[in-house]
């Protein structure tokens, strides 16, 4: 009697690293961010950390804007936003802007996922009606070219849009990428819009990564999610998981929360251009891909996603070996396969 294999029966990726665990040893504390940026206890870090680059490119004074998207799912590029939001962080100005927040829901013909339903409270229903994604994104374009320009007049500066979302190169940042991408194909004055906005990007999950390990931020900081780090500084806030809701408690703990001045300092060293986030990525794979072999390539990508969520190696091999019973009951019961050669 042979056991059954993943590659002979096509068991998920947890397979992999299950029979080859020497090969994934030595990344398997590799922890990648929503930003897909990997932090400095790992190797890669330690490779990249001289290549990547931080700031704002050309120079300027950053203009936060706390964001946030709710989708269809989780699928980037297939998946579309349903909902749109951001505020404007104005606590080191000197006076407030006219409009410091903008929110939309978005039409789609696309049907929300379940997932996505149970978390936002919104059904296809709710979106019947709504401004369709291509109009949102022009209006959210030129607010924000607008409010730069108001800022930068009266404060007398050379201010740089900076979007700010937790974890957001990981779903937010993307889904936006990939609008623009698919919308912009078709509506080219949309595309530009986005290309002369010099938008760069940051992610405040990486902020408090960074000091969840500090003696004196680590007992607030035990569980990263945004609704976990709001909860440690205020009250509860009434609708989790809506956009304008969570960019509003986003750009509350950066700007009221007792240690808000530490975390904007912290939050500037991960300002990053699209053109930076591209990179990382493409480093991180080439990295990966070395390690592992192309064959593996993707799989392993997935395993370390998984890791990252506080998942750990004995969690996939018990994971496995109960995937690999049901397997074998079902294709004993309904197939007629068995284990014997």
């Amino acid at each position: 009697m042979r056991p059954l294999t993943g590659s002979k029966l096509g068991v998920h990726c947890i397979h992999e690293l299950v029979l080859q665990k020497n090969m994934y040893s030595n990344i398997q504390n590799v922890e990648i961010t929503k930003l897909n940026k990997v932090h400095p206890c790992s190797t890669l870090h330690n490779k990249l950390s001289q290549e990547m680059a931080y700031g704002i490119e050309g120079g300027g004074v950053p203009l936060y804007f706390f964001y946030d998207c709710e989708t269809t799912g989780l699928k980037i590029g297939y998946d579309g936003i349903i909902e749109i939001a951001a505020v404007v962080y104005t606590k080191n100005l000197r006076r407030r802007v006219h409009h410091p927040e903008l929110h939309s829901l978005c039409y789609t013909d696309r049907e929300l996922t379940p997932e996505a339903k149970r978390l936002t409270g919104l059904t296809n229903r709710d979106l019947e009606g709504q401004p369709r994604l291509k109009d949102v994104l022009h209006n959210f374009f030129d607010w924000i070219r607008e409010t730069v320009q108001e800022v930068s007049e009266r404060e007398r500066g050379n201010y740089v849009p900076v979007l700010a979302a937790h974890s957001g190169p990981r779903l937010d940042f993307p889904m936006l990428f990939k609008a623009v991408e698919r919308i912009g194909a078709r509506n080219r004055s949309l595309q530009r819009k986005f290309d002369t906005l010099n938008l760069h990007y940051a992610d405040t999950f990486s902020v408090f990564k960074k000091l969840q390990s500090t003696r004196m931020y680590g007992p607030q900081l035990q569980k990263l999610g945004a609704h976990d780090i709001y909860l440690a500084y205020f009250p509860p806030s009434a609708h989790a998981h809506r956009a304008l809701d969570d960019a509003k408690s986003l750009c509350k703990i950066f700007s009221e929360s007792c240690p808000a001045a530490v975390f904007m300092e912290k939050l500037e060293t991960y300002i990053q251009s699209k053109d930076g986030l591209d990179f990382t990525r493409e480093q991180i794979c080439k990295f990966l891909q070395i390690k592992c072999g192309d064959e593996n390539f993707f799989k392993v990508f997935e395993v370390i996603d998984l890791l990252h969520k506080d998942i750990t190696f004995e969690d996939l091999e018990n994971e496995y070996r109960r995937s690999e019973r049901h397997l074998r009951r079902f294709l004993a019961e309904e197939c007629g396969f068995t284990d014997r050669e």
